[in-house]
């Protein structure tokens, strides 16, 4: 929608604001995930669509809306609204009913909005969620506490879905830092 023009915002931003900071910091994100992409480094397109959703979320958030009308308002309203609830409760057992009815949504509808709006069904963005979340913050911590602070019950189900976003088991992964 922003790239049809339904969406603008403002095209200034102060550079020395703390938002253009972590603008620069999200773009330096994607940069470099798409610069290891692009080389074939297995995981890294996880992390490029995880760095855009949050660069979309934090201008979403945090820029005023030129252009849009009612309809891209109620969108941004749906994203925010999710990302924040994502961000409270990531860690707790979250399934696409629980955050349909907290959000006051009939699960079939939450869904069908979800994937158009976001690209992927609910679980795969809290999965990737929560896995960009222990990439950045648990270098270091035994995988088993791990998976159990970023909300997987189970070592194996957290290790089978950090594989198929990255490309390489946990184990792997976090020996390669």
């Amino acid at each position: 929608r922003i790239s049809a023009g339904e969406l603008q915002f403002s095209n200034v931003i102060d550079a020395a604001s703390p938002l253009a900071g972590e603008i620069r910091t999200i773009l330096d994100d994607i940069h470099t995930a798409f610069t290891k992409a692009v080389s074939g480094s297995s995981g890294e397109d996880c992390m490029l669509s995880a760095s855009a959703i949050r660069l979309l979320g934090t201008l979403l958030q945090k820029l005023p809306v030129l252009k849009g009308g009612d309809a891209v308002e109620r969108r941004i309203q749906f994203i925010h609204s999710i990302q924040l609830y994502v961000q409270q409760n990531f860690r707790t057992n979250l399934t696409t009913e629980k955050i349909a009815a907290d959000l006051g949504y009939n699960k079939s509808y939450f869904c069908k909005l979800f994937k158009q709006n976001l690209g992927m069904p609910f679980l795969q963005y809290v999965n990737e969620y929560r896995i960009r979340y222990a990439i950045i913050w648990y270098r270091g911590y035994p995988l088993t506490e791990i998976a159990g602070e970023i909300g997987f019950r189970d070592y194996s189900y957290f290790a089978r879905v950090f594989k198929k976003l990255t490309g390489m088991t946990p184990h792997s992964y976090f020996k390669s830092l």
